[in-house]
């Protein structure tokens, strides 16, 4: 099986591509919302460390749950590299553990000639060395503001931080041994069925190639 990895900056695109990626029937793993998962499976372990009052009720059913406040420990964290480092100690192995149980099931169960991890923090998953290749999905900064202004509704301010923070992301960096394919996602939604069919075009192409 050709295991590959899907990434990109904040508002490239990169979970758009994932659902086209999908539609043709090729499993994909979202590693981010995976981390959701393995937040409140290791819940226990970042409220000793963080504090109890990351934990909130829980909105189903069993009210006695508590879950993480994603925000509150997001306050936390992003602004404080030595806390964010603590957290990703006690995260990223859980995330490296269902990672794998992912693989192990589509194997036993879809036996697929490709599949892909896609994840925003790729480079910090130690499936990233047994990658084949890495589709990085790019788009001009305008482009992206643009996209986080509509979907994410912050200020420019908000978004120039939180793009700030990948600041450092080069993927050559982070993937020496593995082929790394760029895949341009430059619309601004104002064509919608072109702009798709174009991705489209670029993720097929690249498809049949390493087929």
């Amino acid at each position: 099986m050709t295991l590959a990895g899907l990434t990109g900056l904040s508002c490239a695109g990169k979970n758009y591509a994932a659902s086209l990626l999908e539609a043709k029937g090729i499993p994909v793993l979202d590693v981010d919302k995976l981390g959701h998962h393995a937040l409140e499976n290791q819940k226990n372990e970042v409220a000793a460390v963080f504090g109890t009052h990351i934990l909130i009720p829980s909105e189903d059913t069993d009210a006695s749950a508590a879950v993480v406040d994603r925000r509150a420990l997001g306050r936390l964290v992003f602004a404080n590299p030595a806390a964010l480092a603590r957290l990703e100690a006690i995260i990223h192995p859980e995330v490296d553990k269902l990672i794998n149980q992912w693989l192990a099931d589509i194997s036993n169960k879809q036996q697929p000639s490709m599949c892909f991890i896609n994840a925003a923090l790729l480079h910090k998953t130690a499936i990233a060395k047994q990658l084949n290749f890495i589709l990085v999905v790019t788009a001009p900064l305008l482009v992206r503001i643009v996209r986080a202004k509509k979907r994410d509704k912050l200020t420019l301010r908000e978004i120039l931080r939180r793009f700030a923070n990948q600041h450092n992301f080069i993927p050559s960096t982070f993937f020496p041994n593995a082929g790394i394919i760029h895949i341009p996602n430059n619309g601004l939604g104002i064509f919608p069925a072109a702009e798709r069919r174009q991705l489209e075009e670029r993720l097929e192409a690249v498809l049949a190639y390493k087929e």
